[in-house]
């Protein structure tokens, strides 16, 4: 596989790492009139910096939500900090992939630790109340711009419904763990 430069600058994002409800890098801000919970979350992996700078761009622009609740996330910092030009792979997580831990079994169980899994039960009571989550990937190889929408009819049509890019993925998941996007009601077909 061709290597591919690093042509970007990566956004400092101390300035986010307050956050609201003591969990670190993740605001929540709420209308104050009834809607949809959405969330944009990025950095699921360290080395994905598209999703960095667009969340850092919504924070920047004060973006809030004329109803409902918006919440902003950069989920794997830990990762983020470490990344090296010279090895962008290396960044991709700390300890595992954090876009693999998503089942409340694993999330409960005490039997297991890493950074990620830290990360995704500090995170986890903020994501529990999420109706709509847009989680922003980049491509590390050459590729078109894609959606992985999974294997249910409502991510499907929200792709649809987004229209670009136009490239829509549907998987059956992940053989190593369930992805954020598949988390509880988010890969419940009966919910909304």
């Amino acid at each position: 596989m061709s290597a591919y430069p690093i042509e970007i600058a990566f956004p400092d994002i101390a300035a986010h790492e307050s956050g609201s409800a003591g969990i670190p890098y993740v605001h929540t801000f709420d209308s104050g009139i009834e809607g949809p919970h959405v969330m944009i979350n990025a950095l699921t992996h360290g080395n994905e910096v598209c999703g960095a700078i667009v969340v850092d761009a919504l924070f920047r622009a004060n973006l809030r939500p004329r109803r409902g609740t918006l919440t902003l996330a950069f989920a794997n910092v830990d990762a983020y900090r470490s990344f090296d030009a010279g090895k962008p792979d290396a960044s991709r997580f700390v300890d595992q992939d954090f876009n693999r831990v998503w089942t409340a079994k694993t999330l409960d169980g005490a039997s297991r630790d890493s950074s990620e899994l830290r990360r995704a039960r500090a995170m986890r009571p903020v994501i529990d109340t999420v109706d709509l989550l847009l989680d922003l990937h980049s491509m590390h190889e050459k590729s078109k711009p894609l959606i992985v929408a999974g294997p249910l009819e409502k991510g499907i049509e929200l792709s649809a419904r987004l229209g670009a890019p136009a490239t829509v993925i549907c998987d059956e998941g992940h053989p190593e763990g369930r992805r954020i996007r598949d988390y509880e009601g988010f890969g419940d077909p009966s919910s909304r």
